[in-house]
């Protein structure tokens, strides 16, 4: 056992150590007197317990770092491990484990009561509308029963869960970067500003199980940035790039989008700057939302948005991928829609109902980029591809009116935007539909993608996991020739299986799994996918 003398976390030449073997399991009091030369003494004491060592505790779901929003349904797993008692359910009683959720904001967080159990559901609250920065901490905790040497020791365990929406001004660094209260008509607190070439904004502990897209609440005078998302450090892996347009002033706000790849894990967030069009006035960001079902029980964002079908060919035929867009706020540049679309030469259809909250007179408008665009509003043609936009239109608050609007491609750079202008609203800002006015059509959406023609793999393999080595997450991937009953299990390497992947009828094609080594030790382990009575087996090496 150390002290530290001089309290300066240092060991050095102020430290004492003392070594003790103890014979016998109990509490031991260990009293440490020291006297200086002038005779001032100081005592410091601690308790030794010999013989029961402290439970591991493990928030198994949902994810740290997680997305939920408002009124979600969250449902939580907690796993116990004890070197004296045992696991749950073999020595240790689920219900001795207690949870609690609270709803933070800004340095603190509420407590909504302790519940006990290693399993259940809760719901999360509101904080309201404003720019605080509100999340979510479940923390999980279990006394064991002292082992028999009379003093219980407690584990823990903790996660935190970010809100959908998330305030560019609560970024955990700033990289040449600055604040200012912010003009957007939408509110908000304070806008990120000033950008430059590279400029970034830190986030720290993200999951994005579950999420599709993200999208910026964006203003730029001048300059129209590529706004890159990468994880772990400013070159790390690129998961996103969020095209923009020039808004026409520092405070006039628009929202942009772009699809969003979950690279697995929790990871630290960059959202990067970049121009070629110039090193600085690079624009402002209000917010970023995240858009999906999140680590939610039910998927409230299903409700939100339009079926989106895209076509390969410019006149909606080829090869389809069907999907829902948040929004139409795209712009593509020169990367296509999809990684396996051309860059050139492709259409897309969105197609759902928009609802508005409130009677009004609005005008709607177009942006296609290197392409043309036609919409419908209840079977009306409101805008055809010789106009960008429409007429001013008068709508019923909360009645739904069926819309469809397509977009076809050609050569160059490409984007979409639809948007509009509530008149009743005393401002002539013109911003894109938001989510929350457009529902998807889900006559659309039950066409699977399996269902459309697409290559199938001619033989049954097994890939090298990747990353590998790993901490602590993994992607597995594998293809199956035809469709037929799967099993992928991992082992160990003394040949006992620690956990089942999957266990299912699957169709053919590619499919990835992820794998999570948070309760395993370091060591080499291996996976077996097993598929018509053939076996393929790869290592993987797992270091923390």
């Amino acid at each position: 056992y150390s002290w530290d003398l001089d309290g300066d976390d240092v060991e050095d030449a102020n430290t004492a150590t003392v070594q003790y073997t103890y014979t016998a399991n109990g509490v031991y009091p260990v009293i440490l007197t020291v006297t200086d030369p002038d005779g001032a003494t100081s005592v410091d004491q601690l308790e030794i317990i010999v013989g029961n060592t402290a439970p591991e505790v493990t928030i198994l779901e949902p994810s740290n770092g997680g997305f939920y929003e408002d009124f979600d349904e969250i449902e939580y797993s907690v796993d116990v491990m004890d070197a004296e008692q045992g696991s749950i359910g073999n020595g240790i009683d689920c219900q001795d484990v207690a949870v609690e959720p609270s709803i933070g904001h800004d340095d603190h967080a509420h407590g909504t009561g302790p519940r006990n159990g290693c399993t259940g559901i809760f719901t999360t609250e509101t904080h309201g509308e404003g720019p605080d920065n509100v999340f979510y901490v479940l923390a999980a905790t279990y006394d064991d029963d002292g082992a028999g040497v009379g003093a219980s020791l407690r584990g823990s365990d903790g996660i935190v869960l970010n809100m959908k929406r998330k305030q560019a001004q609560h970024a955990v660094e700033l990289i040449d970067l600055q604040t200012e209260t912010t003009g957007d008509v939408l509110g908000g607190g304070q806008n990120v500003g000033f950008a430059n070439q590279n400029s970034a904004m830190k986030f720290s502990s993200m999951n994005f199980e579950g999420i599709d897209f993200i999208t910026l609440r964006y203003a730029s005078n001048r300059i129209a940035a590529e706004v890159e998302v990468r994880v772990d450090s400013l070159d790390g892996e690129l998961i996103s790039t969020i095209g923009t347009q020039t808004t026409g002033d520092w405070k006039a706000y628009d929202f942009f989008s772009s699809a969003l790849q979950n690279p697995g894990g929790t990871r630290d967030v960059y959202v990067i700057f970049k121009s070629d069009d110039g090193n600085s006035a690079l624009g402002n960001i209000n917010w970023i939302d995240f858009h999906g079902k999140g680590v939610a029980k039910t998927h409230q964002d299903s409700l939100r948005g339009l079926a989106a079908t895209y076509y390969s060919n410019p006149d909606f035929t080829g090869t389809q991928i069907i999907r829902k867009d948040p929004m139409i706020a795209f712009q593509w540049d020169d990367r296509g829609p999809h990684e396996s679309f051309p860059e050139e030469g492709f259409s897309v259809r969105w197609e759902g109902e928009l609802t508005v909250d409130r009677f009004g007179f609005y005008k709607f408008f177009t942006d296609p980029v290197n392409g043309k665009a036609q919409v419908w509003l209840n079977d009306e043609m409101l805008i055809d591809e010789g106009s960008n936009e429409s007429g001013t239109k008068s709508l019923q608050a909360n009645t739904p009116y069926t819309l469809k609007v397509e977009y076809s491609h050609t050569t160059g750079e490409s984007g979409m935007f639809f948007r509009w202008i509530p008149r009743w609203n005393g401002t002539q800002s013109k911003n894109v539909i938001p989510p929350d006015a457009l529902t998807p059509s889900a006559e659309v959406l039950l066409v699977s993608n399996a269902s459309i023609p697409k290559d199938i793999p001619q033989e049954f393999s097994l890939k090298q996991n990747y990353p590998n080595p790993f901490n602590p997450t993994t992607n597995i991937e594998y293809t199956l020739p035809r469709a037929g009953a799967v099993t992928l299990s991992v082992f160990n390497t003394l040949g006992q299986e620690i956990g089942v992947l999957v266990n299912d009828n699957q169709a053919a094609g590619t499919h990835q799994v992820q794998f999570d080594g948070t309760q395993l030790t370091s060591g080499t382990y291996f996976y077996q996918l097993d598929f018509e009575g053939q076996s393929r087996v790869r290592s993987f090496l797992l270091l923390k």
